[in-house]
């Protein structure tokens, strides 16, 4: 899996609110909620396989992870 940059801004959108963070907030306990922390960790990560499998690499993902409904995209 290739690991994106630390310094790689993000947006995270989850139901009605967006925020934007980098890499290494994210990799960090940003949240003060667990579950979500988690949930938004297993989207960078979704994000980043998929980015190691294609030759287009999709800037951006949209699921659920662990019940919340999360949209990542890296913001160029």
């Amino acid at each position: 899996m290739k690991k994106l940059k630390q310094s790689t801004k993000m947006k995270v959108i989850t139901g009605e609110v967006s925020f934007y963070t980098t890499v290494k907030q994210i990799r960090g306990d940003f949240g003060t909620s667990m579950y979500f922390t988690t949930a938004v960790n297993a989207a960078l990560d979704a994000l980043e396989n998929a980015r190691s499998n294609v030759n287009l690499a999709p800037i951006g993902i949209c699921g659920n992870w662990i019940g919340y409904p999360i949209q990542l995209d890296i913001v160029q």
